[in-house]
């Protein structure tokens, strides 16, 4: 895991937390989630996104100019929002709609990165490939390129915020 916390970029949960949420019912249409079909998924295989074209909130900006992002043809940036209780479990991207968007082919690379938006709290995880990361610090990230195995879990009692950026 690696942070961004040396560049000093400050943003206030309570903004986030009051973004107007989307609620993104299920994934059973998704390739990647297909396997997850048994009735006990249907009431947490959930989240709420956050993405463009809405208004991102101005610390974004600072964000997406760090060299990290740098030298992409498309930074594309949102948020997700993880309730008590809800999950993604092991799957991959499969970008469907940035791949429709941008008109790419199977054979053109994406990126992710998750960065954290705030430290761990207890029940929150996030799996990428064979581990499992149960403590972060705000400012931490991680980040895989096309269809990596990883998941994230609520499986405490507070929200769970990231912020989402993907690379063409």
């Amino acid at each position: 895991m690696k942070s961004i916390k040396d560049f000093n970029i400050k943003w206030d949960i309570e903004e986030i937390s009051n973004l107007k949420w989307e609620f993104i019912e299920g994934y059973g249409v998704n390739e990647a989630f297909l396997k997850y079909s048994d009735i006990n998924y249907k009431n947490i295989l959930h989240n709420y996104k956050y993405f463009y074209p809405n208004p991102m909130p101005k610390f974004v900006n600072e964000v997406i100019e760090l060299p990290i992002f740098k030298g992409w043809d498309t930074v594309l940036v949102g948020f997700t929002l993880l309730k008590p209780g809800q999950v993604l479990p092991l799957h991959y991207d499969t970008y469907d709609k940035t791949k429709n968007t941008f008109n790419l082919n199977e054979n053109h690379s994406i990126t992710r990165f998750v960065i954290f938006l705030e430290d761990s709290k207890d029940g929150h995880m996030f799996e990428l490939e064979d581990t499992i990361i149960k403590k972060w610090k705000r400012s931490d990230y991680v980040s895989w390129t096309d269809k990596t195995l990883h998941g994230a879990y609520n499986l405490g009692t507070e929200n769970r915020y990231t912020l989402q950026i993907t690379c063409l």
